[in-house]
């Protein structure tokens, strides 16, 4: 009976544990789409490099990971989704949370600032003894994590035909 007793106060407690995940703003998709490098309609004020994850630092993985993402008509970012990853897991939340840190200037083509979907690639690189080493492995990474965006459904984040 004492078990009873306490069970709707153990309930209680536990429901009091559990958080709810980061909400990400969400906006209507624009129409227009452009590749990570085409800085026609906005140019970047303000990049972060992402958080090297520590399980991936300590199981000594390298990776990249494509987030597209749209930018706003006052410049900030919102829908991020992870288009493609490499390995498919472990590297995205940190590219996320970089990508949801950038900020963009509207160039004069664009005084109408008209929101635009594009896309960032995140390479993750362990420091090696050879800087040489390294670079390659970042620019075969970067290529392989690689999308063009004008390619992609309309949900923004089905891969399948851009590659």
């Amino acid at each position: 009976m004492v078990t009873i007793k306490y069970l709707p106060l153990a309930l209680l407690l536990s429901g009091c544990a559990t958080t709810e995940p980061t909400q990400i703003p969400l906006v209507p998709e624009p129409a227009i789409r452009v590749n990570e490098s085409d800085w026609t309609y906005w140019s970047p004020k303000k990049k972060v490099a992402p958080v090297y994850p520590i399980r991936m630092q300590s199981l000594g993985k390298n990776g990249c990971a494509n987030v597209s993402y749209v930018v706003t008509r006052d410049g900030s970012v919102a829908n991020p989704v992870i288009v493609k990853a490499i390995p498919k897991y472990g590297f995205q939340s940190a590219s996320i949370n970089a990508a949801m840190q950038f900020v963009y200037t509207p160039t004069e083509h664009n005084a109408t600032r008209e929101p635009v979907r594009t896309s960032n690639t995140f390479t993750y690189v362990m420091a090696d003894s050879s800087k040489e080493k390294a670079i390659a492995t970042m620019s075969a990474l970067r290529e392989a994590c690689r999308v063009d965006l004008t390619k992609l459904s309309e949900s923004g984040n089905s891969p399948e035909s851009a590659k």
